[in-house]
């Protein structure tokens, strides 16, 4: 048949009214609708499309998922599918669109925005409208995944990059007005595996970010030890001048995590 080779000739999924906090009380609250209509066709072809709607979304703070509909198009060869038109859409908070590919070489997904509010998706951040993108792609044995969300006074960037167990945070920087954190690391996922990460904080105001408490702080921070079968970290730190609610706050020290243990402190 044009299928040989197919697992399936067509696949129809069709749920209605799945709330996750049913499965687990902890989860948060959503009425998902979701529906997959995938078919293959000759020449090894497959082509089909996803969607998912969510009738009770919400902000995070109220126990709600953000995301109102997720969709997207299937096409392309079964050894090499292709995802267009993708849409993750957030409501009033704004949305990603995107594509992807999924081969035995190479996988990729990017999805970008525009304006994206994340007062929509949490009432304790301030309001916002940051554009850019999020990209995954994994290539002969790498995996990589980059975050670039902008505006004028906000910026929020990292590159994080997975080869075999070693995970690797090359870059990461978070910015809201003055208020700046750097970070840097290296982690390994096999047991036993070391951890290693390296911060900076300046002018960092909790305040520009939502609402929380004011703040001045100013510091050097590293981390450093494993963390499986159980955690057992140095933490060493130095605060040049700084101030945390209301208060002055400096010095420097370092203290250990074993368990659930502080040490040394």
């Amino acid at each position: 048949t044009p299928f040989a080779g197919f697992p399936f000739e067509s696949v129809r999924l069709d749920a209605r009214g799945i709330d996750p906090s049913v499965i687990q009380s902890s989860w948060p609250q959503a009425l998902l609708d979701a529906q997959v209509d995938l078919a293959a066709g000759g020449g090894q072809t497959v082509k089909g499309q996803v969607s998912v709607q969510n009738r009770k979304a919400g902000s995070i703070d109220s126990n709600r998922i953000p995301v109102r509909f997720l969709g997207g198009k299937i096409g392309g060869l079964i050894d090499r599918i292709t995802l267009s038109d993708i849409v993750l859409d957030f409501g009033k908070a704004g949305r990603f669109d995107g594509n992807g590919l999924f081969s035995a070489e190479r996988t990729e997904v990017m999805l970008a925005t525009t304006r994206f509010d994340l007062h929509e998706i949490s009432s304790v951040i301030r309001q916002t409208h940051v554009g850019g993108n999020i990209r995954f792609i994994e290539s002969e044995g790498i995996q990589e995944f980059r975050l670039n969300l902008n505006e004028r006074a906000i910026r929020l960037n990292a590159l994080v990059r997975k080869k075999g167990d070693d995970l690797l945070l090359e870059d990461m920087l978070v910015r809201a007005d003055d208020s700046i954190l750097k970070m840097t690391g290296r982690m390994s996922l096999a047991e036993g595996g070391a951890l290693a990460l390296d911060g900076q904080i300046r002018r960092f105001n909790f305040a520009d970010f939502g609402k929380f408490p004011s703040s001045d702080l100013n510091a050097d921070i590293g981390i450093a030890g494993t963390v499986k079968p159980q955690p057992d970290l140095q933490v060493r730190y130095a605060f040049l001048p700084s101030r945390l609610l209301n208060q002055p706050l400096s010095g420097q020290g370092r203290f250990r995590i074993r368990g659930k243990e502080i040490r040394d402190a």
